[in-house]
């Protein structure tokens, strides 16, 4: 009988194989003394990801979808199979610093009460990410984030305070997050019904609605590349933000709150669509950057106004046959 690891890794893919491939390269650079196992799992990539793995990573556990299940189901099949004592999930186009791993192993060893802890995240230049975030709420999706951070950085941590030691935080970023085997078993692996974005803020909820702590660990770094697997689809990224937020409310708020919240968002929408057509307009639809914003806006206002139908959004397969917004 083999000895349970220590960690199993689970990097979920969708057409990043060079960040793949230099994900997979820190992992396995970082694993050092612990046993490990690292899985990834292709999305139905077209770029040749999984392929590359394959030749280049012969010891990793690949498991190849034929279309995009989005991150929450991916990492379910994969934490379905794993065997390690925690679960570190890594985002493609995250590479993780020399004993970052080590490190967020101790301290869960540490400290029996973390159902899961997340590690700094910082740009290519070492500069701090926004790592960790407070539960959404009207305040946080309504108001200005930037002025409840300077205003409540105690109660609306971003990741980029300058923390010594670990912080007990409500939420960390899935991009570098280990979760305890234990956590899992208690309260169930991510909800399927997100099928991007806020799936992990979902179960440090229900984590922290089992009585566990969610920590973020400064000394672990991890250098976060910023999504790019999702840059073509920018309009419909935002608007797949959007459905996963309202689905959030719907499963952890009152009628009267998600209410607010819609007609909240729908207003900040509107504003910004006006804005910016006025902004184009002035300079003669000449800045590339603002047609781009205004193409965004309006691809999420004409949403809004369609009563959010499921047809918009990533390319994907929802694996529970539901696309509700």
């Amino acid at each position: 009988m083999t000895d349970r690891p220590d960690l199993t890794a689970i990097v979920v893919t969708w057409n990043t194989r060079d960040m793949t491939l230099e994900c997979l390269d820190a992992l396995h650079e970082s694993t050092g003394a612990l046993g490990a196992e690292i899985f990834v799992v292709d999305n139905g990539s077209s770029d040749g990801t999984a392929e590359a793995v394959s030749q280049r990573f012969p010891s990793v556990k690949l498991i190849v979808n034929p279309d995009n299940r989005g991150f929450a189901a991916a990492n379910n099949q994969a934490i379905g199979a794993s065997s390690g004592r925690y679960i570190l999930l890594v985002n493609s186009d995250v590479v993780v610093e020399k004993g970052t791993l080590a490190a967020l192993v101790a301290f869960m060893d540490a400290t029996p009460r973390a159902g899961a802890a997340g590690a700094q995240l910082v740009s290519r230049a070492g500069k701090p990410e926004h790592s960790a975030a407070a539960f959404p709420s009207l305040a946080t999706e309504l108001l200005n984030k930037s002025l409840l951070r300077a205003l409540m950085p105690s109660r609306y941590a971003g990741g980029k305070n300058k923390a010594d030691s670990p912080t007990r935080v409500d939420s960390v970023l899935g991009a570098c997050m280990i979760v305890r085997r234990e956590a899992v078993e208690s309260v169930g692996a991510f909800d399927e019904d997100f099928f991007f974005f806020l799936e992990e803020t979902d179960w440090c909820r229900r984590m922290r609605d089992a009585g566990l702590d969610i920590y973020l660990v400064p000394s672990a770094r991890a250098v976060h590349l910023k999504g790019r697997s999702k840059s073509p689809f920018r309009a419909e990224a935002r608007v797949e933000y959007y459905r996963s937020l309202y689905k959030y409310f719907r499963k952890h708020s009152g009628p009267a709150t998600r209410l607010l919240l819609r007609a909240g968002k729908l207003v900040k929408v509107a504003l910004n669509f006006v804005m910016l057509a006025a902004a184009n307009a002035f300079t003669i639809f000449c800045v590339g950057g603002l047609r781009e914003k205004l193409r965004i806006y309006s691809v999420l206002l004409g949403w809004h106004l369609a009563f959010c139908p499921d047809g918009v959004g990533l390319p994907g397969k929802r694996t529970n046959g539901r696309r509700r917004s």
